[in-house]
């Protein structure tokens, strides 16, 4: 198989060589590595985390990131984007599961604030991907908003990349059904996973 550079690999390969960089000390390359992944970080918090408290799910991920970057090594484990994607899942997963058990404490339902959005129309894409689980939410924003290659967002996510495609494949058989239902994010089928 051959391998042959891309823009994208450019970039990965890029953040890599940063990632491994800042981990021995460089703050530069820390600064660059955050100033070159900040974009899609704030973008996944928006999408799967809570958009009222997305800014500070971003300055945790990028905090967690800090304190894990001497244990990246960078090798066949995957990229640095792919790590630093984990973690910033990991931490939006937190963040709900925490919001969650508040919620069920406080019997509290907020509204989520719609004016400080990331970009133009995101309120009706967050209405419509919370028609899905949280697996094929997921699935569907780290490949298809994100456009984080299919092995990648199965290392990001820890399941074998079939089970990413189905998510995936899923994910869009049920968005395209809400569309056309009108569905405007109440829906029965959120607790199915693939």
């Amino acid at each position: 198989m051959f391998w042959f550079p891309t823009s994208q690999n450019a970039c990965v390969d890029r953040l890599d060589e940063l990632a491994l960089a800042a981990r021995d000390g460089n703050r530069i390359a820390l600064d660059r590595f955050t100033r070159a992944t900040l974009a899609d970080v704030s973008r996944m918090c928006w999408y799967l985390g809570d958009p009222d408290t997305a800014e500070e799910l971003v300055q945790e991920s990028y905090a967690s990131m800090m304190r894990s970057l001497p244990k990246f090594r960078g090798d066949h484990t995957g990229s640095a984007r792919a790590w630093l994607f984990r973690i910033v899942r990991n931490t939006c997963a937190d963040a709900t599961r925490r919001r969650q058990r508040q919620r069920a404490y406080r019997s509290f339902s907020g509204v989520p604030d719609v004016a400080g959005s990331p970009d133009e129309g995101w309120a009706e894409v967050v209405s419509l991907l919370s028609v899905l689980s949280d697996d094929r939410r997921q699935a569907f924003v780290l490949t298809q908003l994100l456009n984080l290659p299919y092995d990648e967002t199965a290392r990001v996510l820890d399941v074998p990349i079939g089970t990413v495609r189905s998510r995936v494949a899923r994910a869009r058989e049920q968005l395209v059904e809400a569309e056309r239902q009108g569905d405007s994010g109440k829906s029965d089928d959120r607790v199915m996973s693939a």
